[in-house]
């Protein structure tokens, strides 16, 4: 699923998407994976943040991605 967002390559999506530069992948994805924790730095230390996102993203790269709506 990564890839395909940083391919900027989006099924059924009618809006163009440019792709990411490889050398970019990992700012782009520390940026991406840091939002959250900062969202929630108020209510929750960042590591038990880090940890819930981690746990969910395991879990997430599990789905099918056919099976998921998309809009």
């Amino acid at each position: 699923m990564a890839a395909i967002c940083f391919s900027g390559k989006f099924q059924g999506s009618s809006r163009e998407f440019g792709a990411v530069p490889i050398a970019w992948w990992a700012a782009v994805a520390a940026q991406a994976s840091n939002r959250p924790i900062q969202d929630v730095k108020g209510v929750l230390p960042p590591d038990i943040a880090l940890t819930l996102l981690m746990e969910a993203a395991i879990y997430c790269s599990k789905l099918d991605q056919s099976r998921i709506e998309t809009n």
